[in-house]
């Protein structure tokens, strides 16, 4: 059901957005009936693969026991929480989902290497922690209606630097830091 809401919100948005004319919905329907089926069958692939590779994660953080490690563990698990939840798939949109995939992957790659580092990894979660209070605060003082896609996008920005942070082998869309998500924040008033 998710990936069938998130397919028919693509289809919507790439036919201009909502009509209120007869003509307009016929077109729109018509749309749908041709490329919705494809595009929730791609937004299923991925998902799936999402699922898998969460579950992959997920067994990782159960092996994970040393005290030391914990509050990575307990960091990196909330992180999956917010990206594998109820509903993410049409909160994500079906372009977001391959990063949806790198982003549970990065967990991956980091939980890899944590202990090899553990200062390292907390100074970073500091920085990254920081940045999505900031970030929640901003969303929570916005009324639905201002929460545009430029301000959704700075989300994305901070699960970027989690990437940069944690898991560059994997690679960001675009160039991200700290300071970048910051005057972000700070434009829209967070």
């Amino acid at each position: 059901d998710d990936c069938i809401r998130a397919a028919a919100d693509a289809v919507i948005a790439a036919h201009g957005g909502a009509v209120w004319d007869e003509a307009g919905f016929e077109a729109l329907r018509r749309r749908a009936r041709d490329t919705m089926p494809t595009i929730a069958a791609r937004a299923v692939s991925t998902c799936c693969r999402i699922m898998l590779e969460g579950a992959v994660v997920e067994a990782q953080l159960d092996m994970i026991t040393a005290a030391f490690l914990q509050p990575a563990i307990q960091d990196a698990r909330a992180h999956l929480g917010r990206l594998i939840r109820p509903h993410f798939v049409t909160a994500a949109g079906v372009d977001r989902l391959p990063d949806v995939l790198r982003y549970v992957k990065g967990i991956e790659r980091r939980l890899d290497k944590v202990a090899a580092d553990t200062r390292r990894d907390q100074d970073r979660v500091r920085e990254v922690s920081l940045l999505e209070r900031r970030y929640a605060t901003l969303l929570s003082s916005l009324p639905p209606s201002r929460v545009t896609s430029e301000v959704r996008d700075i989300g994305w920005m901070i699960e970027e630097l989690r990437i940069s942070h944690f898991a560059q082998v994997l690679g960001t869309k675009g160039t991200v830091s700290a300071k970048r998500i910051d005057k972000a924040l700070v434009a829209f008033g967070g």
